[in-house]
């Protein structure tokens, strides 16, 4: 293997480990926090990145709106069916779910970590999509039967550069338990009129 490919791929592997185990210094000092549906949840960000929200309610944190750098949060997903399903489950089966939509994808490195001091599930992954590489991360935790999926998308040209930043995002995702209980209770009631 020539020295190239080989220092490409140390390189490589030290940005996943800093986005599975949290890099904790890239956001210091330069974040904003974004509070999602009423406060039911925040995750800190880069303070110069912007912050769209898809009409399906997936906040998309970038950049810039022309950066290929991105982070998706997507809507909590509250279903009784979570409180019986184990978070690696879930994970695959969106895993599954995201390759299956026509990009070339291949998990690099799965393992269970924290996410807002609660057992979560990581996985980094590369991805092939309309025909440039990219190295993604996901994280995925199930808490009281709520499903909550952050994804990173990161050009492989840009890997040093981002995943710090988007390592220590997810390290800030925070749960608010009076959020989340208005939250479900909306859900409910939306449920109940159809």
């Amino acid at each position: 293997m020539n020295k190239l490919k080989l220092a490409t791929k140390m390189c490589l592997v030290v940005c996943l480990s800093m986005l599975v185990s949290g890099y904790g210094t890239a956001l210091a000092g330069k974040a904003q926090t974004f509070y999602f549906f009423d406060g039911a949840y925040s995750l800190d960000f880069p303070a110069e990145w912007e912050v769209v929200v898809d009409k399906d309610l997936t906040a998309n944190l970038s950049p810039s709106v022309e950066s290929d750098s991105l982070l998706m949060i997507f809507p909590p997903d509250p279903d009784p069916v979570y409180k019986h399903v184990a978070v690696t489950t879930y994970a695959e089966s969106f895993m599954d779910s995201l390759f299956s939509q026509g990009s070339n994808g291949k998990i690099i490195h799965k393992e269970m970590c924290k996410l807002s001091n609660r057992d979560a599930y990581s996985v980094v992954y590369s991805i092939e999509m309309e025909g440039e590489s990219a190295i993604g991360g996901a994280y995925f935790m199930l808490d009281d039967g709520i499903a909550y999926t952050l994804l990173a998308l990161v050009p492989e040209a840009q890997v040093n550069s981002a995943m710090p930043l988007i390592s220590d995002a997810a390290d800030s995702f925070k749960i608010y338990p009076a959020g989340m209980s208005k939250m479900r209770d909306q859900f409910i009631a939306v449920n109940a009129m159809e």
